[in-house]
């Protein structure tokens, strides 16, 4: 079996965004408690996703191999 590179991006936290998304929308048509319930969970499904998508994209910027790591204004100078 060929090896395969890993995904650039988490399916969990793509669906939880999604859902998310889905479910905000779907709260407008709902009334009283329960679409206030249905945004509540929806906006947290969104900023739980976007927080995995962001840790995710750190991981992959820092193991990316040029051992600079992120970018710092204050290693401005240091770069040729």
């Amino acid at each position: 079996m060929p090896a395969t590179s890993p995904s650039p991006v988490p399916a969990s936290a793509l669906a939880l965004v999604v859902v998310g998304i889905g479910l905000t929308t779907t709260a407008l048509a709902l009334d009283g408690l329960v679409r206030g319930l249905c945004q509540g969970a929806g906006i947290a499904m969104i900023l739980v996703g976007v927080a995995v998508l962001s840790a995710h994209a750190r991981r992959r910027r820092d193991s990316d191999g040029d051992g600079d790591g992120m970018w710092l204004p204050s290693r401005d100078e240091d770069r040729p």
